[in-house]
């Protein structure tokens, strides 16, 4: 599923993950620091099932983070904005 996909189907804050996409990501430090990377192979090891490439990139941060035991986590209800998507000052916050 796509995040917004899941805004329809869960009332959940946090959804536990498999893999991730590149859009917005919040990595706390302490998992870099434990060696997770942006891999530029595929994950040995990794349990990705679906088509496409096997754990490359993001997908691969979250297999090597799970493997040295963290756990990835969408936030469907968080929307991340790119400054130039929307006019300064348009945006809930304001």
């Amino acid at each position: 599923f796509h995040l917004s996909e899941l805004r329809e189907r869960c009332d959940a804050d946090l959804v536990r993950l498999h893999s991730v996409g590149g859009t917005v990501l919040f990595v706390q430090a302490e998992v870099h620091r434990d060696g997770a990377l942006f891999t530029t192979n595929s994950v040995v090891g990794s349990e990705w099932r679906q088509d496409g490439f096997d754990g490359l990139e993001t997908e691969g941060l979250c297999h090597t983070a799970s493997f040295l035991g963290y756990k990835c986590w969408g936030m469907p209800f968080v929307t991340a904005w790119h400054f130039r998507d929307r006019p300064f000052g348009s945006g809930p916050e304001a």
